[in-house]
């Protein structure tokens, strides 16, 4: 997949589960995705508004991204629930100030929505100056669980490897082993 000549905001693949909806993906194997360094290889968003339970399940595997914004992003908002396995990738250049592979969950609906996140053995290089190689975010209500392991993250020197954050009433969990 090829948009470097793409406007800026531009998705490689967008995957969008909505209201009621469940989406089961994995994206493998695709020798290189490459972009323009103002948008994302890969774009996953579960959206679960008020009782609604939007619902993703899926792999990001055995890939290699180049010279994108983001790498990844994966996005839990309201009740939605995403279940995810973000494994042996390869990300170059994947960030101006955004993140090689983001996580993001929550803002605040009832019932709080759900992100279970595996991120093993990723392989991150980064010659630029700012972002994260990996970055994980729990917000409002949402409840966080992730397995980070075996990641060679080449952070440059104002690069954070392995960003984590926990916000407001949120829970995050993370296993090691």
């Amino acid at each position: 997949i090829d948009i470097s000549g793409a406007p800026s905001g531009a998705d490689g693949i967008a995957i969008d589960a909505q209201d009621d909806s469940t989406i089961t993906f994995d994206i493998d194997n695709h020798t290189t995705f490459r972009g323009n360094f103002l948008s994302r290889a890969v774009r996953i968003e579960a959206t679960g508004q008020d009782a609604d339970t939007a619902t993703l399940v899926g792999h990001v595997r055995n890939n290699r991204f180049n010279d994108w914004q983001s790498g990844i992003f994966v996005n839990q908002t309201d009740s939605g629930s995403v279940v995810i396995n973000i494994d042996n990738n390869e990300l170059t250049d994947s960030t101006s100030a955004g993140e090689s592979i983001g996580i993001l969950a929550g803002n605040g609906d009832s019932p709080a929505g759900k992100l279970d996140a595996t991120v093993t053995n990723n392989r991150i290089a980064n010659s630029v100056t700012s972002g994260d190689d990996i970055f994980i975010q729990s917000n409002q209500n949402a409840v966080v669980c992730s397995d980070i392991r075996g990641n060679n993250t080449l952070a440059s020197s104002t690069t954070t490897s392995i960003n984590i954050e926990q916000n407001n009433a949120a829970i995050f969990r993370l296993e090691s082993s």
